[in-house]
């Protein structure tokens, strides 16, 4: 079971980290003057822009 995990984990991570350098900081700079909390920056404008790698994510460690 921890070799499974091990074997998901890995790959994910990768994914999700290039993906998060990829997120626009303009857009982050522009809710944070609108007055959009830390949870209201991630929610609408970090997933967006994550939403191509966790469909990846999803096709690619499905089972």
């Amino acid at each position: 079971m921890v070799a499974s995990v091990w074997a998901t984990v890995g790959p994910a991570f990768v994914i999700f980290t290039a993906a998060l350098h990829n997120v626009d900081t303009d857009l982050l700079d522009a809710a944070r003057m609108d007055g959009a909390n830390g949870w209201q920056r991630f929610r609408h404008v970090v997933i967006p822009q994550l939403s191509n790698a966790i469909t990846l994510v999803t096709v690619l460690l499905r089972r």
